[in-house]
């Protein structure tokens, strides 16, 4: 069975199956809620990722995972042209945040390529 871990908004960790409904809520970790799911069963557990889209000056849309470091102060991004690549952590205010139209083919791309998306724009 799969599961998905997502980070709530109130800090908290929650675990949701296939079909988008809450397996069990209010982990104190992610750590805690894959040990949960391993051990209830499931199998193929993944953990959300936060992303942050921004855009720039040009109209190109970057995706800026925080939560996912590099080497020396930098983060994972990804863009179409390019993809993988490090990043500056300080884009995530230094541009604009990208709609939910200038992001959303880049939002499909990531999701094709294995990334279970969570909090979008923080």
């Amino acid at each position: 069975m799969k599961a998905k871990v997502y980070d709530m908004d109130d800090g908290t960790f929650s675990l949701y199956n296939e079909a988008g409904q809450v397996i069990e809520h209010d982990f104190d970790t992610s750590e805690e809620a894959i040990q949960w799911a391993l051990e209830n069963g499931y199998d193929d557990v993944d953990e959300a990722v936060k992303v942050c889209f921004r855009v720039f000056p040009e109209g190109d849309v970057i995706a800026l995972f925080p939560d996912l470091p590099e080497h020396d102060g930098y983060i994972t991004s990804y863009q179409h042209i390019g993809q993988h690549s490090a990043a500056s952590p300080e884009l995530i205010n230094e541009l604009p945040v990208a709609t939910s139209e200038q992001y959303a083919e880049l939002l499909k791309e990531l999701e094709s390529i294995g990334y279970v998306i969570g909090k979008v724009n923080p």
